[in-house]
């Protein structure tokens, strides 16, 4: 059976989707969030550390649904750590 779970981020109100499958070990990540303070202006990776520390299985696939425009992506980052395409 498939799994869907969310990570909230509360500052830009953006959710990023986790979908797994328990069986295989297999997961894909959707819209993951890259944390931008904009009093300072520097980017910070704690909304995917999250995801990344949280859960562990073999990633397939990082998706971007549609332009975000309010926030920017970690689907760098997170291949970097977890691989994926």
């Amino acid at each position: 059976m498939t799994r869907v779970g969310y990570f909230y981020d509360q500052d830009p109100s953006t959710f990023t989707y986790l979908v797994s499958d328990p069986n295989s070990g297999l997961a894909t990540i959707v819209d993951p969030v890259l944390n931008l303070d904009y009093a300072s202006g520097s980017l910070g990776t704690r909304s995917a550390d999250e995801v990344v520390r949280n859960r562990v299985l073999s990633l397939l696939y990082i998706l971007e649904t549609h332009i975000h425009a309010d926030h920017l992506s970690s689907a760098p980052y997170i291949q970097e750590q977890l691989g994926g395409k």
